[in-house]
């Protein structure tokens, strides 16, 4: 594979790197970039948009002061729009749906990537969610048993975060909608 990158990374958006906005840019696109280049050899890209998920959680592990993810959060994530569901119909996660690998790494570790990466080496034509339950299965749980735990997660965000629960980020990241209860009378 080969990585062309923009020159000068002028009008990107903004980020927290102390660098200054252009070097952060800069960081997070290489290890997006090198991460597709990983994909492609590995699975030769049979995951469709999750493999944006998985490149944008990966400018977030590499470089983590960046943060450039976040411009993403307000806009169709989990965290805004919880009702979207994270294959947003059947294409596949995108940009947005990234905490999805941050609420496995940040319960099981890096490595549950790892393995996800080492599967589909193998399984190219399995469902991505199929290969998520792989390897969440190995450590007792699926996508169904950890949906609960997700979703608050991405509730107990922005204003209503909580420290020592959920997202090490969670503060920083949006304040999702509020939920309606019903009640009966």
């Amino acid at each position: 594979t080969r990585i062309t990158l923009h020159n000068d990374f002028l009008g990107f958006p903004p980020n927290t790197d102390p660098e200054g906005h252009q070097w952060g840019a800069a960081k997070v696109t290489v290890a997006h970039e090198f991460k597709h280049a990983s994909q492609r050899a590995g699975s030769l890209w049979s995951e469709g948009g999750w493999v944006e998920l998985d490149a944008t959680w990966m400018e977030d592990i590499v470089y983590d002061i960046v943060n450039d993810y976040y411009n993403y959060l307000p806009y169709g994530s989990p965290i805004s729009s919880p009702s979207t569901p994270l294959d947003n119909g059947g294409s596949g996660g995108s940009y947005e749906d990234c905490v999805f690998q941050h609420w496995m790494t940040e319960t099981w570790g890096n490595q549950i990537i790892v393995d996800f990466w080492n599967w589909r080496k193998t399984h190219q034509t399995e469902a991505v969610t199929v290969s998520y339950n792989q390897v969440l299965g190995v450590r007792g749980s699926s996508i169904a048993l950890g949906w609960p735990t997700f979703t608050a997660w991405d509730f107990l965000t922005g204003t209503r975060a909580v420290t020592g629960t959920g997202y090490g980020e969670a503060a920083s990241y949006p304040t999702g909608p509020s939920v309606t209860l019903a009640t009966s009378a």
